[in-house]
């Protein structure tokens, strides 16, 4: 029984990740927008965050460890061409976490957790400290404490952000091995929002509903256009001493958060900052926190990954072994949780050529539900909507 568990934070980056490859990137963003539709809904209703770039590297590190289907299975739904190889995964994945590494305010880390009834097999182990910078620990998961000291270092790792991740069911004797990844990102922005100015105002649901939210105002430089092949006004708030931004597309009147994902999912992300102009622009958005905390076995199954959860077909050959003999793992569950939250002073996060000539506009308001984006120019770390609704 293999449990994964991801936890994930993190923010926008806008700068070249030096020395991927471009299917790589590409594949990284289809993947982030498909399991962000099969995760939110078909209807976009309610606040959401998501990091698919620690699913992902989840999901890459399973696939160094699998064979058979389940490989070509994994291989197909992180989006990659079916004749690439684990070689080819396995070293973008480590330039990514490199370039990761580089940016200011953000903290990666994996870790795995190996029952003491096994051990790893010498090359996946290789592979994983190797590509992936992943620690290793050795673990009674018949203790009743291995629940407390996975959910602690969950903890520290995004700064009291999550909280008691497992519950005491999530692990028995029978686990194998328990994979966790987090990723933290504490950003202030660069052109504060004026703590004085916050007010209260109506946030629109949709035709006929409204709420009370808390709008932040300011007046700053920032890169913000109108993307026509989005129907949607997108604006990037950056963050001191790093290169992250947050990205926040709202949809143009008319169009909703549907329209939006429909045209987002087959939109180059990695071109969307050379579509905005630098310009003195009026900014009001509200303040907003999300939490995710959900089981992905679902929709990774409706990504064509179903082998992974089933007895019978899985096939995670190269992981462990029991001092010689092969361990038959079955993936038991894929958990994640992300936290977002974006006030005045910036935020703090657990779990990245003009198309026409339309002209910009002079203010960007926020009053109602919109996506955002964290992101850098090759790579979705995290993908959010805000609805009013929780």
């Amino acid at each position: 029984m293999l449990k994964v568990l991801i936890f994930a934070s993190c923010m926008s980056f806008n700068y070249f990740a030096f020395g991927q490859d471009s299917t790589f990137m590409q594949a990284q963003q289809s993947f982030a927008l498909e399991l962000y539709a099969n995760v939110s809904g078909p209807e976009y209703l309610i606040n959401s965050v998501l990091s698919p770039i620690s699913v992902d590297i989840s999901l890459s590190v399973l696939l160094v460890g699998s064979s058979g289907f389940t490989f070509k299975q994994l291989l197909n739904g992180l989006k990659y061409p079916a004749n690439y190889s684990i070689n080819f995964v396995q070293s973008n994945s480590n330039l990514l976490i490199k370039n990761m590494q580089k940016v200011g305010g953000l903290e990666f880390v994996t870790r795995l957790y190996l029952s003491t009834k096994y051990s790893l097999q010498n090359i996946y182990k290789s592979a994983i400290q190797k590509y992936f910078n992943s620690s290793i620990s050795l673990m009674d998961f018949s203790d009743p404490t291995s629940v407390k000291t996975i959910n602690d270092f969950v903890t520290a790792s995004t700064h009291g952000m999550i909280q008691n991740m497992l519950d005491e069911g999530d692990i028995s004797p029978k686990t194998a091995l328990v994979l966790v990844n987090c990723i933290y990102f504490k950003g202030t922005w660069v052109y504060q929002f004026d703590k004085s100015k916050i007010s209260q105002g109506n946030f629109r649901i949709n035709k006929t509903n409204s709420i009370t939210v808390d709008y932040m105002y300011m007046t700053a430089p920032v890169n913000m256009g109108t993307v026509d092949a989005l129907k949607a006004t997108v604006i990037e708030l950056p963050y001191v001493n790093t290169n992250l931004t947050l990205t926040i597309v709202l949809p143009l009147s008319g169009y909703s958060l549907k329209n939006l994902m429909k045209a987002a999912r087959s939109y180059d992300w990695r071109k969307v900052s050379n579509m905005l102009y630098n310009q003195s622009v009026e900014v009001t958005i509200p303040k907003f926190n999300a939490t995710l905390k959900q089981y992905l076995n679902n929709p990774l199954i409706n990504m064509g990954m179903d082998s992974l959860f089933n007895a019978s077909a899985t096939q995670f050959d190269h992981i462990a072994h029991d001092y010689g003999t092969s361990v038959k793992i079955t993936l038991d569950y894929v958990l994640h949780e992300a936290v977002i939250n974006v006030d005045e002073e910036g935020t703090t996060a657990a779990a990245a050529t003009v198309s026409s000539a339309r002209s910009l506009p002079p203010s960007f308001s926020a009053t109602r539900p919109f996506l955002y984006f964290l992101k850098t120019s090759s790579t979705i770390y995290f993908i959010g909507q805000f609805t009013g609704q929780s």
